[in-house]
């Protein structure tokens, strides 16, 4: 019996950015199917690891969140496994290079921020955030992850819907969209507002803006992630 799973890895990829920690939600966006995901935990481990890294000295490095995604899909594994647990999985990371994964402090902060995964158990007002749906965007979104770590605003986010996939995926047709909603359903709690990203194009637009709609949340643009006590939530 168990409340959460996390696979702690290297980062790696052909363009992927180095000297990073960073922690995600799983899914297969372009399959279509996602595993629980609980943006309590998930922020919880992002402020520990930023807090540890700050504590640390380890300035060179940059804590984030990536898109939803799972490494098993890269290596030909069946995403039908994805959203059999019924637990939320975590990608709890090290990047991107030999050095940044041999990097003992780095492996340090990553291993004593997992302890801190239920902080909410100590500190029930981490319990009391906002929740985003994010859209569009690269697969690390800097702003994206800055509304979690900045806390001047208590916001998490249940999934991160990159460009790429959900181009691949095409979530502009009106027979995806329940899809749209499916990855809803898949976090555990309420979300209180759609984020899009200015590079994804009108039709998708158009299919968040109906999820919205149908949610009744507001639904606006990354930039105002920006300025935190301006948020519509």
């Amino acid at each position: 019996d168990y409340d959460v799973a996390g696979v702690v890895n290297w980062h790696g990829g052909k363009n992927a950015p180095d000297k990073i920690l960073t922690v995600h939600s799983t899914g297969d966006v372009v399959g279509k199917i996602f595993a629980p995901s609980n943006p309590v935990y998930l922020r919880n481990l992002l402020l520990a690891i930023e807090e540890n890294r700050v504590k640390s000295s380890l300035d060179d490095f940059t804590t984030m969140t990536e898109a939803t995604h799972w490494t098993g899909t890269i290596q030909g594994q069946d995403i039908n496994l994805i959203d059999k647990y019924q637990v939320p999985i975590f990608d709890i990371e090290i990047g991107s290079t030999l050095e940044s994964w041999k990097n003992p402090i780095a492996e340090s902060v990553l291993a004593n921020s997992l302890f801190r995964v239920f902080d909410d158990d100590i500190k029930p007002e981490l319990k009391d955030i906002k929740v985003l749906l994010c859209t569009g965007g690269m697969h690390f979104e800097e702003t994206f992850s800055n509304i979690i770590i900045n806390t001047e605003k208590p916001v998490s986010i249940g999934h991160i819907l990159s460009n790429q996939w959900m181009v691949q995926g095409e979530y502009d047709k009106e027979e995806n969209y329940q899809y749209l909603k499916k990855c809803v359903d898949s976090i555990s709690m309420k979300v209180d507002g759609i984020v899009i990203h200015d590079n994804l194009k009108s039709a998708y637009k158009n299919a968040v803006k109906k999820l919205g709609e149908e949610l009744g949340v507001p639904v606006f643009k990354h930039k105002k992630l920006k300025k935190p006590s301006d948020l519509p939530i």
